[in-house]
């Protein structure tokens, strides 16, 4: 395969919105092929396939009903091929690795939110279900919604060869094949399926993951201006342990390679006062700080402090944590420190309050460099 994973990004139009969106996926997700497709429209996304041109079998109805024939089409023309394909949209908002989002569901064939089956729950579109032949409506299924949507190559590859050329509605159509070409098809994980939705969220996200449907911009541009100024830069921690990778600095390492996964990127002794640092290298105009906890031991850092520093000298605590409240031990989200406005600086310190070990999976520092690195 010449791919580990292939991203289809369809869009019908292109405005800010799908611009933004499709910059965010490919920003957090380099190393996979992340390509636009779309059916007959007057404007072109760079690097893209318009799919007007292949071979289409299908009837000529409202392009919403039919959107997943232009993954079928693609793939019947493609002139690449990766190990395993997701489908996303327009509306898709993607702030990290999707190998981390679709960690739970990366071997599998099929992946969607729903598999909607006959009767449980009632879904309308099972009244289209007397388009299909006799022989073929004991396989009846939905996958919904289209949006995010994972498949193995062989597994997308079978869903083709039973794909009905019938107008029946996407989900519908895309969710039999499925079935009747005797797939295994897995239901998203807890985490996953919250933010995949039918319906846009009420809010704009905040917060690692890929979500569905974002159909806003004005809430997020300016997010647009801020980075993650401590990813993969110089950190060091006050020890090392026998779980360490390496020196301080080696192992200190894994707590901004960008890897939030919910497992120690670094582990320090036991010791009191333990503590984590990056160095951003130059100086920052600071946002906010991000802390993605461990999942298991997640109690050991309840209590903490943030520190800050323009010269690794002289340090100023921004922020205390001091109630018992535990995060990120059921799912990986983040506990989230919004900075004054104003605040810059070089070097972020997370310190532990007490005695005992610090880890954490990853500390993301959003801001944006005053000066180029």
């Amino acid at each position: 395969m010449d791919y580990e994973l292939c991203v289809l990004f369809a869009y019908h139009k292109v405005d800010a919105l799908t611009l933004y969106h499709l910059d965010l996926l490919k920003r957090h997700n380099p190393n996979y092929l992340v390509i636009p497709i779309t059916d007959d429209v007057p404007e072109h996304l760079p690097d893209g396939v318009d799919v007007k041109d292949f071979p289409d079998p299908w009837p000529k109805v409202d392009p919403w009903r039919r959107c997943d024939t232009m993954l079928y089409r693609w793939f019947l023309n493609r002139k690449v091929s990766a190990k395993r394909y997701v489908y996303l949209e327009y509306d898709c908002l993607c702030t990290q690795d999707l190998a981390i989002s679709y960690r739970d569901v990366w071997n599998a064939e099929v992946a969607a939110r729903d598999l909607v089956t006959p009767g449980v729950p009632l879904w309308m579109w099972f009244q289209e279900a007397d388009r299909y032949p006799a022989e073929d409506r004991a396989f009846i299924a939905g996958l919904s919604p289209l949006a995010g949507v994972f498949f193995s190559h062989d597994a997308l590859e079978r869903t083709v060869e039973h794909v009905i050329r019938a107008d029946v509605f996407c989900e519908l159509r895309i969710g039999t094949a499925a079935k009747k070409a005797g797939l295994t098809i897995t239901t998203f994980p807890p985490e996953l399926r919250a933010n995949i939705q039918y319906n846009p969220h009420a809010r704009v996200p905040t917060g690692k993951g890929i979500f569905h449907a974002v159909k806003s911009i004005k809430d997020i541009e300016p997010m647009a201006a801020t980075e993650n100024v401590a990813l993969n830069r110089p950190a060091t921690q006050s020890s090392v342990s026998e779980w360490s990778k390496g020196t301080a600095h080696e192992d200190a390492a894994g707590g901004n390679n960008g890897l939030i996964d919910g497992i120690s990127g670094f582990h320090t002794a036991m010791e009191t006062g333990p503590w984590w640092q990056v160095d951003c290298e130059v100086q920052c105009e600071l946002n906010e700080i991000r802390l993605y906890n461990r999942r298991d031991c997640a109690e050991r850092l309840r209590h903490f402090r943030i520190f800050i520093s323009r010269d690794g000298m002289q340090w100023a605590c921004v922020h205390e944590k001091t109630d018992d409240s535990v995060f990120g031990s059921d799912q990986i989200v983040p506990y989230s420190f919004s900075c004054s406005e104003g605040t810059v600086a070089r070097y972020v310190r997370v310190q532990l309050i007490g005695t005992n070990y610090l880890h954490f999976s990853e500390c993301e520092v959003r801001g944006k460099a005053l000066s180029p690195a």
